[in-house]
């Protein structure tokens, strides 16, 4: 609207500059005319073409506003109806329509014509006793007259005029007469006409007006907006999506993406309804936001990173990774995906070397652990390098004893290596159980080795001494627990009583994941002195049928 107003103000006197004036309507009626709240804009362009008495594109304009629902859709109705009324047909409607209309009205008043004339002809009855009476012959004798008298209703021809052309003004003469009632009910239809269009409008308004009520901030701010006013942004955009136009849906997006510039699930959102339709929308919608609004959102660059890889664009998918990674050091997530970008293009020497920066650069020792643990199983997975991997792990190990994830993942890959043998593995695992670890860490090591054991051990020795020290740590872990809860005062009496260790209940401390294994392990063990009874006996094939 300012702009149009400078416009105008510059060159509005210059009658060249008109149609000038008239392109940079079109071009915001085409950016913002389908707004909810672009009533300012309409009234402004239908007012400069009034200024001009240019009454058939103001009617063409009114056209067009009409199907668009907008606040004040009822009053812009109410306006197009003083300008039928104020004005002749001719002037404010194109020759075709007005053509059309005109022979719509002349062919029902001839209608309603011929109806009254024939109720009146059969109402009418002749008067008894009358009789033709002859005419009074003024001519003296042995005279005719020239000029004899017309019959009643007939007209004169004085031009010697032939029938078609006396009927001709005939009708000129009652078009004439007729006008003013013609155009009268030629504006009727006009009017009835966009009626239709008016009711299908109000509908629509109707069905946007909660949402439109429920937006209180149109306007940028930096201040957060409230919950309420986010959630009405989304469910309308939702409803507009499944059930409005392209463009309408464009154009509250827009209007979104001004009160909620500074949230990046809106651009997400309004970056995947664009996508089906223009990828070159997109990347527009990804540039405003990630260079201007969000420079500094990692999930609205993830998002861009992935949209150009998935396009094939992976150069433009590295560069916005290495942006965010610029502005923003030490983003975990950033890295990681750019790692994974690398190894997704098969470009493993640059990814080895990424894991060794962020390894060298962590800031700590648990960030190091982290990125050393990924980079062991890309080794092991990958590139098949096991030794490499269980050095940089043992290497890890030094400087962070008490990491779970490191004994872990070298257990993994020692079981993973064809070479690898029994000792090797017990090794890695009783080092994890000798270690500082947490006493669940502890216990998770140790009921591994008793599971690797039972699956690939080849003395039974080694599986109950596993076995034995299984239950001393399960047993230290419960007395912990047990102090803890006693130095809190939350132990409740019922629970203090229970000190037989003997029992079962021993075997049921750990409950992270492996519930059932320690007391199916004690029942096993248990049961080991009737070993060759149990094996061997009359009933342990009877599940076989034996």
């Amino acid at each position: 609207m300012h702009f149009i107003s400078f416009y105008k103000s510059k060159y509005g006197q210059d009658p060249a500059a008109k149609e000038d004036i008239r392109r940079v309507y079109e071009r915001a009626i085409t950016a913002g005319g389908t707004e909810f709240r672009s009533d300012k804009l309409w009234d402004s362009y239908i007012t400069w073409e009034t200024e001009d008495k240019n009454l058939r594109q103001i009617t063409l304009i009114y056209d067009r506003l009409l199907t668009v629902p907008t606040q004040l859709y009822s009053h812009h109705f109410e306006n197009f109806k003083t300008h039928v009324t104020n004005n002749h047909p001719k002037e404010f409607l194109t020759l075709d329509e007005f053509m059309k209309l005109r022979a719509e009205v002349v062919k029902e008043i001839k209608a309603e014509k011929e109806a009254t004339e024939n109720s009146v002809l059969d109402g009418e009855e002749a008067a008894p006793g009358t009789a033709e009476t002859p005419a009074v012959d003024d001519v003296p004798p042995g005279e005719e007259d020239p000029s004899p008298s017309p019959a009643p209703g007939e007209t004169v021809n004085l031009l010697g005029l032939d029938q078609n052309e006396v009927q001709a003004i005939k009708d000129v003469s009652a078009f004439y007469q007729d006008d003013e009632n013609e155009m009268q009910k030629v504006r009727e239809k006009v009017i009835e006409l966009r009626e239709k269009v008016h009711r299908l409008t109000e509908e629509e308004v109707s069905k946007r007006w909660n949402y439109e009520e429920g937006i209180r901030r149109p306007y940028f701010h930096v201040k957060p907006l409230e919950k309420s006013q986010l959630k009405n942004w989304k469910e309308y955009l939702e409803w507009e999506i499944a059930t409005g136009s392209h463009e309408r849906t464009i154009i509250l997006f827009e209007r979104c993406m001004i009160a909620c510039a500074l949230y990046e699930d809106m651009w997400v959102m309004y970056a995947k309804f664009m996508e089906p339709h223009s990828l070159e929308g997109v990347r527009n919608i990804f540039q405003r936001a990630g260079r201007i609004h969000l420079p500094t959102k990692p999930n609205l660059h993830l998002q861009w990173s992935a949209f150009e890889e998935k396009h094939g664009n992976y150069e433009a998918a590295l560069e916005i990774l290495t942006h965010l990674e610029n502005a923003v050091p030490g983003l975990t997530s950033v890295a990681v995906r750019t790692l994974g970008f690398h190894k997704r293009q098969k470009k493993y020497k640059e990814a080895s070397e990424l894991y060794e920066k962020y390894i060298k650069e962590s800031s700590g020792p648990k960030l190091a652990s982290f990125f050393t643990v990924k980079y062991a199983r890309f080794l092991n997975k990958v590139t098949k390098e096991l030794q490499k991997a269980k050095d940089i792990l043992n290497e890890a190990l030094a400087n962070d004893k008490n990491n779970s994830k490191l004994h872990m993942q070298l257990v993994e890959i020692e079981c993973e290596e064809p070479e690898s043998n029994a000792d090797q593995i017990v090794t890695v695992l009783d080092n994890a159980i000798n270690s500082d670890l947490s006493q669940d860490d502890r216990v998770k090591f140790s009921r591994r080795k008793l599971e690797y054991l039972e699956e690939y051990g080849t003395s039974v020795d080694k599986i109950l001494e596993a076995y034995d020290a299984h239950q001393d740590l399960i047993r230290d872990k419960e007395v912990e627990k047990r102090k803890s809860e006693s130095e809190a005062g939350d132990a409740p009496a019922a629970k203090k009583s229970k000190t037989d260790w003997s029992t079962k209940t021993t075997t049921t401390a750990s409950t992270n994941g492996y519930q059932s294994y320690d007391q199916s392990s004690q029942d096993y063990y248990n049961q080991w002195g009737n070993y060759n009874a149990g094996y061997y006996g009359q009933n342990s094939w009877s599940g076989y049928g034996y």
